[in-house]
């Protein structure tokens, strides 16, 4: 009667005490499989020593009905057909628990069941392996300390809202952050970001959500791993570059201003010596100095009037030549004029 032995078995494993070992569990421990899992599972001590913590902490196999036929340490119970990892792993050939404390290895782990065929591809059991949650969170710690942001936060939940690891000091394994899975939406498969405010006034964080999407056609876990920054940290390079812009802009035009009020300060006092220079000459005055020898407006504007004032100082001399020409001749004529009238008063006498 297989039933009954195997439920015979397993209300005897689990009635014995922690720490006791039955005659039928070391027949387990001792078997060749179980030398062979134990022996393939000494390579973890090398992790142990590197990492500082074992990278497995246990393995098992059981037969096709559900019953341990090899073990590298003691199980909680002896039959395991009645669990949903076992079936999962039989049906689906594969299964990988949600994490939790596993009592028997005692520490924060995650089952990984694999379901075993023989060449005929029938059912032969299953094998099933407890690997460590801290191989996951030294790899978080890892991206943790690579991230540059001083206020970033990670946290680690599973598709239902269970935390496995969390920066956050108010969170611990196995904690339900209700929070976080709300701000999830649900048809996210991806990638998602959102912007949440702690409370009003507040300036908020910024949340990066990524969910797991399976692998090679395996059923995703439903893990979310989540990255939330302060807005003010993440947006401090913005806010930077928007004050190096205001103050360049100012810088620029306050050195604008300047230049123009240079520059109209320079231009007012060349007008101001052609308006100076323009008042002489309608005074009369040609031989007016204009004091502007620039290579711009201005200065085409003076060379202008310098010649104006040439072609000026050529036509007074011209007409005061005329003028002179107009005075001998006039002498001339008058002298000519007094000659006659002596000659004739002569002859009249």
């Amino acid at each position: 009667n297989r039933e009954a032995y195997m439920s015979r078995e397993n209300e005897a494993w689990m009635s014995a005490g922690d720490k006791t070992e039955t005659p039928f569990m070391r027949r387990l421990l001792d078997s060749q499989l179980s030398k062979e899992l134990t022996e393939t599972l000494t390579l973890d001590n090398l992790y142990e020593e590197r990492l500082g913590y074992r990278l497995f902490g246990e393995a098992f196999v059981t037969n096709k009905y559900g019953a341990n036929v090899a073990q590298t340490g003691r199980t909680t119970d002896y039959y395991q057909a009645d669990e949903q990892w076992w079936q999962a792993a039989k049906e689906n050939g594969w299964c990988i628990s949600d994490p939790a404390f596993d009592t028997s290895a005692q520490i924060r782990a995650i089952g990984i069941a694999v379901r075993i065929d023989d060449e005929d591809n029938r059912f032969l059991g299953v094998l099933k392996a407890i690997l460590n949650l801290e191989d996951v969170v030294a790899y978080l710690q890892e991206e943790e300390a690579a991230v540059r942001y001083e206020t970033a936060r990670f946290e680690l939940i599973t598709r239902d809202g269970k935390v496995i690891h969390s920066t956050k000091t108010k969170w611990r394994f196995g904690d339900n952050d209700d929070e976080l899975l709300a701000h999830l939406p649900k048809d996210a498969n991806s990638c998602h970001l959102t912007v949440a405010g702690d409370a009003p006034g507040t300036t908020g964080h910024l949340l990066a959500l990524a969910v797991s999407r399976g692998c090679h056609g395996r059923t995703s876990s439903g893990w979310t791993l989540a990255v939330e920054c302060d807005l003010h940290e993440v947006f401090a390079p913005v806010a930077q570059l928007r004050t190096r812009i205001l103050t360049t802009s100012l810088v620029v035009a306050v050195l604008a201003a300047l230049v123009g009020v240079l520059v109209s300060t320079i231009i007012t006092r060349r007008l101001a010596k052609l308006a100076a220079a323009t008042v002489e000459i309608a005074q009369g005055n040609l031989d007016a100095h204009i004091d502007v020898t620039s290579k711009d407006e201005t200065g085409v504007l003076a060379g202008a009037f310098r010649e104006m004032l040439s072609r000026l100082k050529e036509v007074r001399e011209k007409a005061e030549q005329s003028e002179q020409a107009l005075r001998n001749a006039k002498d001339y004529t008058d002298n000519i004029i007094r000659s006659e009238e002596h000659t004739s008063e002569l002859q009249s006498h």
